[in-house]
């Protein structure tokens, strides 16, 4: 009782993934047949496809590297994983991860078969993600990024955050929680709860860090809580030292304590 063959068929036909077969024993190479998601990823019609090889989806910006390495794999008989930039018909780029692996019968190459994969919507949110970094880079505040567990994990610091807490480098802050820093580290966890509950995208709140040296540091933290593409929770923080601010305060404080003392009225 196993699968019939027209059910294997549409099995093939129908995965979440393109699957083409090439013919080895033919000149080039060519693809003999391309599924249905294969032509869907690339826009081509079963016609566009079969005789050609697989190379027509390489364009201007295609690298020279991962196609010469699929080819001698191919050569070597070989099973081979790349990743191409590759154009569909309408010209539009996508990023293919190809994996091409050759099939045997009675112990002779019969052909290859292709599975494509399109990885662009990754490879745009590692460029978004590259490029967050550079400009957190600059930015004078400290930034990092947590999971919103209790003791929180760094995930991500920027230098700012590695200066402001006297770290040597970022992978000395990996090593320790982020509730370990907070003088009272409740706050962490009402900071959290707050979070949760509220309607705005953001919270803030003034806190106590105590940072590598044990130095005592008055920070204004703002938090928010994001998810990533595979819906995993990340709680971005940006921290401001307020020492300067809390010392203006106490100053006029001070100064307006001695006004109101004063006998007579200053004008």
């Amino acid at each position: 009782g196993g699968a019939t063959l027209r059910e294997k068929a549409r099995v093939v036909d129908e995965a979440p993934i393109g699957i083409t077969i090439s013919d080895p024993s033919q000149e080039d190479n060519p693809l003999v047949y391309a599924n249905e998601t294969f032509r869907e990823l690339t826009g081509y019609t079963g016609s566009d496809i079969v005789g050609r090889n697989c190379r027509f989806l390489q364009g201007a910006e295609t690298r020279s590297a991962p196609v010469t390495k699929m080819r001698e794999a191919i050569d070597a008989e070989e099973t081979v994983t790349v990743e191409l930039q590759n154009y569909r018909k309408d010209g539009s780029e996508f990023h293919n991860r190809v994996t091409i692996a050759p099939l045997y019968d009675d112990g002779d190459l019969t052909s290859y078969v292709g599975f494509q994969y399109d990885v662009t919507q990754r490879e745009q949110y590692k460029e978004k993600l590259e490029l967050s970094h550079n400009r957190l880079k600059t930015v004078p505040s400290g930034v990092f990024r947590t999971d919103p567990t209790p003791g929180g994990r760094f995930e991500y610091v920027n230098p700012a955050l590695v200066s402001l807490l006297d770290a040597e480098s970022a992978d000395q802050l990996r090593d320790e929680r982020v509730a370990e820093f907070y003088v009272d580290p409740e706050q962490r966890g009402d900071l959290m709860e707050e979070l949760r509950r509220t309607d705005d995208d953001k919270v803030r709140g003034e806190v106590q860090l105590e940072t590598v040296g044990g130095e005592i540091k008055d920070v204004l933290v703002t938090a928010s809580l994001t998810e990533d593409e595979a819906g995993n929770e990340h709680v971005y923080k940006v921290v401001q030292d307020i020492a300067d601010r809390k010392e203006r305060e106490w100053a006029l404080e001070r100064y307006e304590r001695l006004v109101t003392n004063l006998p007579i009225g200053v004008y």
